[in-house]
């Protein structure tokens, strides 16, 4: 999980560059390192309830099941595949599709 957390960071952090403030980049390093040292030390339960996944299609692993991943941990699950990366999925462009539907979701 740690190789593939850093592979995606390497990704974001790539897309990235010259395209923010030297601060900004700094942030999301420290966001990158506080969610890898939160996950080696988290502990999951599974959620009787509703959840909302978007998936990145073109970085999904090869073989790779949202829906059987996510099976043992969510009662019930909402997927909405995006033909972008991961590092793109908050981009404004993915966003204007994601934006509304997050909306919905919320607001039912």
């Amino acid at each position: 999980m740690l190789a593939e957390i850093n592979r995606e960071r390497e990704a974001f952090l790539a897309a990235q560059q010259g395209s923010t403030s030297t601060e900004l980049f700094t942030t999301i390093e420290g966001n990158y390192a506080d969610a890898v040292r939160l996950l080696t030390t988290a502990h999951s339960v599974a959620f009787d309830g509703k959840a909302t996944l978007f998936v990145a299609e073109r970085t999904l692993q090869e073989g790779m099941s949202p829906e059987q991943a996510w099976a043992p941990w969510i009662a019930e699950l909402d997927i909405y595949r995006q033909d972008c990366a991961h590092v793109d999925i908050i981009s404004p462009e993915y966003f204007k599709e994601i934006g509304p539907l997050i909306n919905t979701q919320i607001n039912n």
